[in-house]
Order: structure tokens, then sequence, then C-alpha cells
């Protein structure tokens, strides 16, 4: 397990993944940059609701392009062939 301790303003967040060191490396490079990019809120408390509704409507923005690519994947053909649905 990897654990890794996130600075956020004054405030220290201890994280821990069963996932690779990567992947905290990614958190801890996104959570570098969010913070920069609100650093002009006073509050902690607001910084990290405007860093989550980031993260969240960067989250909404990608399930709509797979939905959209899946809704593609459904509809192709290959080799004459049409790819059977499998979504559970």
């Amino acid at each position: 397990m990897a654990k890794r301790i996130f600075n956020l303003g004054l405030r220290k967040f201890v994280v821990e993944s069963d996932s690779n060191s990567d992947v905290l490396d990614y958190i801890e490079k996104r959570i570098i940059q969010l913070n920069n990019k609100y650093s002009y809120l006073s509050s902690i408390d607001e910084r990290f609701l405007a860093i989550i509704c980031e993260v969240l409507e960067e989250e909404y923005s990608n399930k709509l392009v797979i939905e959209k690519l899946l809704e593609k994947l459904k509809n192709y053909t290959f080799g004459g062939n049409v790819i059977e649905d499998r979504t559970i």
C-alpha cells in the first residue's frame, strides 16, 4: 500500500492507495495545480470545494465522451460482423 501526505493550505491530508505510486504522483501533481489555481480563495474549505467541483466537472465531461464512444462502438461493424453488446 502506498501512502502520501498532501498539503492543502495549512492542512495535511494522508492518502493511502492500493494503486501504484504513479497514481499518487498524479494526484499530488493535480492537487498542487488546483491548489495554486484557487489560491485566491481565502478559506481552505472554499478552496477544497472548488477543487472537488472542478474534478467532478472533468469526470462528468469524460463520462459523456465515454458514453459517445460506447454508442459508436455499438454501431461499429468489423469485417461485416456487428460487434456484440456485452455491457452489464
